[in-house]
């Protein structure tokens, strides 16, 4: 018992009543995903900016898209939507909420979700949830915590949906075949709403690939080292890297929160989310002048977060494997 508390980094006081050595029980997990959510909200509260009628928030686009398909329209033609529709669908119920707290209600539940996943194996990675994406996601509205929950069990597939590039990563970390099958079948059933949403979709990212908003990790400078997560493939570690480094993703660090699960103890997911806030720190002071656009922004961070989360992550991932060996 001490040493399963040892290696999860286990609260005494939370580990009382579990099932199983180190493991949480399913109502510890649940206080645990309320209180996330409730402290997630209140960020998201402070942090939200109403500006003439509408939030300053990306979950923003998400409700228009989902308002639009209540009033039996098409969301790739009345709004500047290039996500796919399964991502409006979930954002179709908080559009009939006040505009400044359907973002808020959002993010504490996809945090709480994402916080009740995490335990699931333990308290241990619990810090991921504190760091910078994190903290990000939370004031910008993103969809990366509640796609992080893919990671953890196949009755979360139906999240991957949502946001397949990252989505199919979370599935490949555990190989989960129910959980892929779930995600086509949730985007299968969208269908019905609208058959001709996937070539809409791919029309709306062919319209916006121009304006190079996102990056493949691979493919920045210096990011074809994370190739060699491939040699890592049978452990769970490489194939979410691997997967993380192969799709197109925001480069403005939410996208990369799933990285924290790479974390095997409290301490060292303590010591990522810190780590996590350094990297977003140097890549503020050695900003370059002249960076006027987000395509500029984006193309510049794109190499931070390479070079200060992934290339790291690489190095932990075979140094690690190495070890158990």
């Amino acid at each position: 018992m001490v040493e399963a508390r040892r290696e999860t980094g286990l609260p005494r006081v939370l580990a009382r009543g579990a099932e199983s050595p180190g493991m949480p029980t399913t109502k510890a997990r649940v206080a645990v995903a309320c209180g996330v959510a409730i402290a997630a909200a209140g960020i998201a509260a402070v942090r939200t900016r109403v500006d003439l009628g509408g939030i300053v928030n990306d979950f923003g686009y998400f409700v228009a898209a989902g308002r639009a398909l209540l009033d039996g329209e098409n969301p790739y033609r009345v709004s500047m939507y290039i996500y796919p529709l399964p991502a409006a669908v979930a954002a179709a119920p908080f559009s009939v909420l006040p505009i400044a707290w359907s973002a808020v209600i959002f993010i504490g539940l996809s945090m709480g979700f994402s916080g009740f996943a995490l335990t699931r194996e333990g308290y241990h990675r619990l810090p991921v949830l504190m760091s910078f994406p994190a903290l990000t996601a939370m004031t910008t509205g993103q969809w990366a915590p509640l796609v992080l929950c893919a990671a953890f069990g196949s009755g979360w597939g139906w999240v991957a949906a949502i946001k397949p590039t990252l989505g199919s990563a979370m599935l490949a970390r555990r190989v989960d075949w129910r959980g892929a099958l779930m995600a086509a079948g949730c985007a299968t059933l969208t269908l019905i709403i609208d058959p001709r949403w996937p070539i809409e979709w791919l029309r709306a990212m062919i319209q916006f690939a121009g304006v190079k908003m996102h990056h493949i990790p691979v493919l920045v400078p210096g990011g074809a080292l994370l190739l060699l997560a491939a040699t890592r493939w049978r452990t769970a570690d490489g194939r979410l890297l691997l997967g993380m480094s192969l799709v197109p993703q925001s480069m403005f660090f939410y996208d990369q929160l799933a990285l924290g699960l790479l974390a095997q103890t409290f301490r060292q997911s303590l010591v990522c989310s810190l780590w996590s806030y350094a990297v977003a720190a140097v890549a503020y002071l050695c900003a370059p002048s002249g960076l006027d656009t987000l395509p500029q922004n984006a193309a510049y961070l794109s190499r931070m977060i390479v070079w200060g989360y992934y290339l790291p992550a690489l190095a932990w991932v075979l140094w690690t494997a190495r070890r158990r060996r």
